[in-house]
């Protein structure tokens, strides 16, 4: 069962700035949800934070997800880590979105006009001490970095259908 605080790598097929962002970040993974409960996920969109069920991206054949858990991580953590999230409202034009993907794609290690949406959960994460590479700064964790982190653990076979 997929459980609060579970991560959603995204791909999407037919979007010509998932494409961008693979090449940009070397991933096949361009966006990364988190998980609010089996039914619903929120994420960083282009245009600010949004909530949305998790069958959004389920069964549609323009997306590849992959579902993730955090392996070494106290629930409470997770609690606290998501609620940080929860509170990211701030808005993101999509001049400023476009500028940092180019920033991501030149490994510009320096701060950003927006945070990424693997960014924002990493530094989420970071707060209640979970990292997902000890030598890189959170805001400038990718989904890639995500997916190949040791403290996930893949479970998309069992959780995901």
């Amino acid at each position: 069962m997929i459980k609060k605080g579970d991560l959603l790598l995204v791909r999407n097929l037919l979007d010509p700035i998932s494409w961008i962002i693979s090449w940009f970040t070397h991933s096949k993974w361009t966006h990364v949800a988190w998980c609010l409960s089996d039914t619903q996920l929120f994420e960083l969109r282009r245009h600010g934070l949004v909530i949305r069920p998790i069958n959004s991206y389920y069964r549609k054949f323009y997306y590849k997800t992959k579902l993730l858990r955090l392996k070494g991580i106290k629930r409470e953590d997770i609690d606290k880590a998501i609620k940080i999230g929860l509170g990211y409202t701030k808005k993101r034009t999509y001049f400023k979105f476009l500028f940092t993907l180019i920033l991501i794609g030149f490994n510009y290690a320096r701060r950003r006009p927006i945070m990424s949406c693997s960014g924002m959960i990493a530094k989420c994460l970071s707060q209640v001490g979970f990292y997902f590479k000890k030598r890189k700064k959170p805001l400038l964790i990718t989904p890639a970095d995500i997916d190949n982190s040791k403290l996930t653990k893949n479970i998309t076979a069992k959780e995901l259908f």
